[in-house]
């Protein structure tokens, strides 16, 4: 039920989405690649930057700066290695986008992170600070850091403050938030992650994630990597292009997903707080429709996840720390060194 649930609460973000675009028909959003061009300009000058050797992050509030630059979103704008000048996000859109809030059966306004004010509390050398005050309707307010850290990692520290005592007719009062990732034409729009960490062997338990549209929500479809050698980005499109109708759940922990890039880079996120935290993925959440080109059909995923808790204290403040890693794709044991490293650093262990 709670998959459902949350996949139903996905759907609804796609749609109001897609209203939002219509706004601006003649928009072609597969051809803003470069950050130097003049959409692209339009949509992220105005904003902070953040910098690392690697790459530069972009981080907007949500108040709809510049002509295409859609309002109510927030987070990174923008993530545009050096080496290549492109964007990995929909650059009409954002990544690690605070979108949602949702109080189960309780009164509540899912859209209050688009429709409330949100400002840059705080600019400094590596950190950029976002705030929004109590909303009205489910009274939450928010303090959302990212920080960077070299030589390819941005972290994301959220922090709800609910202030307000509410529960449903059952006195049930729990909480869950979409964060969502609108991509940017990635070569491969699947998400990849580890289902059994307790085997011994670092490429076994692996599986990919697809669905067969953004409007089914009956669940995911998996296939088994292969946990004799490692696979190449490409190995990896090719096995989930032949991966068959099998549909369930992905339940329990969520301490990390990962997705493929252009140019052979990998988009790694990770999660402190692994208990509270759930997948929303779309294949086409991003953006779908002709490249305008030519050259045929594309492709942007949403690749989102969802933060929530069981049971909600009024008064209280609750924290998510995430760690957002783009670097050149090395294997899956080369991503369990990374998760390995990010949770020994925050839980004082070796994970694995």
């Amino acid at each position: 039920m709670k998959l459902r649930k949350t996949l139903l609460l996905f759907v609804s973000v796609f749609v109001a989405t897609a209203c939002l675009r219509q706004t601006d028909k003649e928009a072609n959003y597969s051809t803003i690649d470069a950050f130097d061009q003049t959409l692209a300009e339009h949509s992220i000058k105005r904003f902070p930057y953040l910098d690392t050797e690697w790459f530069r992050v972009f981080i907007a509030d949500n108040d709809g700066k510049g002509p295409h630059w859609a309002g109510g979103y927030n987070g990174i704008s923008a993530l545009i290695p050096h080496h290549s000048g492109i964007n990995i996000f929909n650059p009409y859109f954002a990544g690690l986008n605070y979108e949602t809030i949702d109080l189960g059966e309780a009164e509540g306004e899912p859209f209050e992170p688009r429709r409330n004010p949100m400002k840059i509390s705080e600019i400094s050398g590596d950190r950029v600070v976002l705030e929004q005050a109590e909303t009205p309707a489910s009274h939450v307010s928010a303090k959302i850091t990212f920080r960077t850290e070299e030589p390819w990692y941005v972290h994301q520290t959220v922090e709800l403050t609910f202030h307000q005592k509410f529960e449903d007719e059952n006195g049930n009062c729990t909480f869950s938030s979409l964060f969502a990732s609108y991509m940017h034409l990635p070569v491969d729009n699947h998400l990849y992650l580890r289902r059994d960490d307790s085997v011994e062997n670092p490429l076994a338990g692996w599986i990919g994630v697809t669905k067969e549209s953004h409007d089914f929500d009956e669940g995911y479809i998996l296939a088994p990597l292969p946990d004799d050698r490692e696979l190449t980005p490409e190995e990896h499109l090719e096995l989930m292009s032949r991966s068959g109708n099998v549909i369930e759940a992905v339940d329990g922990p969520l301490p990390f997903y990962y997705g493929l890039l252009y140019d052979d880079l990998v988009f790694l996120i990770m999660f402190k707080q692994a208990e509270n935290v759930e997948l929303a993925y779309s294949p086409t959440g991003g953006f779908h429709g002709d490249r305008g080109d030519g050259s045929g059909q594309a492709w942007s995923p949403a690749w989102d996840y969802v933060l929530h808790l069981d049971h909600v204290e009024a008064g209280q403040t609750y924290r998510w720390d995430i760690c957002l890693v783009v670097k050149p794709f090395e294997g899956r044991k080369d991503i369990l060194e990374e998760v390995d490293r990010y949770m020994s650093a925050i839980h004082g262990k070796r994970r694995i």
